[in-house]
């Protein structure tokens, strides 16, 4: 009996020493595994901005001319509004909504029209290689798709033109795109040869620019996106640290003296008032994640569709 009372009063009292000495022993709670953050899920799909154009058309109506007081002059005009209301009568006979007058885009339609009397070609890009997807980045209009038609030549009035370009698959599949919701329109009449033209003489130069403007679509914020770029780095260097107090915690873990088991508990609270931050801000970030890709998957549905 009495053995037994010594063995009992010995573990007791090693009990308390250990205790004291080693509270951490004790506490098994403080070995907090550092936790996995979860990574972006999806992002913005890159915008391939969609760009058609057909090969250009050119009208073998014979030129007739109009000499007035030593001037030349078109026997028919062509205009903006008239080529606008027949590209809508036929999409408008085809089922699709009427295009939008664009000052943009016109304004990209009168600048190709312009430079390829300037410069004497007939083509959707210019010598240097410039064409409506360049201007378009010149003047500021953000598209998701564009296309342009181009027509060259003498044409009986505006439904003539529009009508040859319905007769022709490329830019009949441009006037009744179901994605264009706008139009820039150009007509200029002047001197032209190039080589597709024998003789130098007076003819029109036709342009359509369709667009689809980005406008249309919602775009993800961009400052919500900046949010969770900047929370991702936070979390990315504190788990860091973390790591680093957690490498020390288990290389110096042989203790002698109380002080150092109190500065390692210390330590050990630390490690995990860290921890506790870190899994409050992974929550933060799955918030502000889903959030982010529903306006992610919202985008990529409308520039998908028509």
């Amino acid at each position: 009996m009495k053995k037994f009372l010594i063995i009992l009063f010995i573990l007791t009292v090693g009990g308390v020493l250990i205790y004291y000495f080693y509270p951490n022993y004790f506490n098994q709670s403080n070995k907090i595994n550092l936790p996995q953050t979860k990574q972006l899920t999806q992002t913005i799909n890159e915008i391939k901005k969609e760009y058609f154009a057909p090969s250009p058309l050119i009208s073998k109506t014979p030129y007739v001319k109009n000499e007035t007081q030593g001037e030349i002059k078109p026997k028919t005009y062509l205009t903006n509004e008239g080529i606008l209301k027949w590209t809508n009568f036929y999409r408008d006979q085809n089922g699709l909504k009427p295009l939008n007058s664009n000052p943009l885009l016109d304004k990209i339609a009168t600048m190709r029209a312009k430079d390829m009397f300037e410069k004497q070609y007939f083509s959707h890009y210019s010598p240097q290689n410039i064409g409506a997807p360049q201007i378009a980045e010149q003047v500021g209009y953000e598209y998701i798709a564009i296309g342009e038609n181009i027509a060259l030549g003498n044409f009986k009035d505006d439904k003539d033109l529009v009508s040859a370009w319905m007769s022709s698959p490329g830019h009949r599949e441009n006037i009744l795109n179901s994605k264009y919701t706008e139009i820039g329109i150009a007509v200029l009449y002047n001197k032209f040869k190039d080589e597709k033209i024998e003789k130098e003489e007076n003819v029109w130069i036709a342009v359509q620019i369709f667009g689809k403007p980005l406008s249309l679509c919602p775009q993800p914020d961009k400052n919500l996106k900046a949010q969770i770029d900047a929370l991702k780095l936070q979390i990315e260097s504190q788990k860091q640290i973390a790591n680093t107090m957690l490498e020390d915690l288990k290389t110096n873990n042989v203790l002698r003296s109380r002080e150092e088991v109190i500065e390692y508990n210390k330590k050990v609270e630390d490690y995990n008032t860290l921890v506790k931050e870190i899994n409050k801000k992974v929550e933060e970030l799955k918030v502000l994640v889903a959030k982010y890709n529903l306006q992610v998957e919202m985008f990529n549905n409308c520039i998908n569709s028509n």
